[in-house]
């Protein structure tokens, strides 16, 4: 007998800063950064989509780096920058 056990490849990535909702959130498919926030409510009235910081485990060493997803909001043709599993997705704060 043969038996197939199919895993579901569930990403869970962690939104916090100045979203509506900031939250511990699982994907079942392929999700960009800017999915993500927007699964989280969005940036609220004060959250910065210009800077946005994205905290990566790799190999178990911490990498940071800051998007900018205000082309995507602007409705433009961009390359998706996609979430991976125990991603950190922080939204800061506008200074003005």
């Amino acid at each position: 007998d043969l038996l197939i056990t199919l895993e579901s490849a569930t990403t869970t990535v962690v939104i916090s800063g100045a979203v509506a909702k900031p939250a511990k959130i699982a994907f079942d498919k392929p999700t960009t950064v800017f999915q993500a926030i927007m699964e989280a409510g969005g940036a609220n009235a004060y959250g910065n989509l210009k800077s946005v910081r994205l905290i990566r485990m790799v190999n178990g060493v911490q990498h940071s780096q800051v998007l900018d997803l205000t082309p995507t909001l602007k409705g433009e043709a961009v390359r998706p920058f996609y979430v991976r599993d125990g991603d950190v997705i922080y939204v800061p704060q506008s200074l003005f």
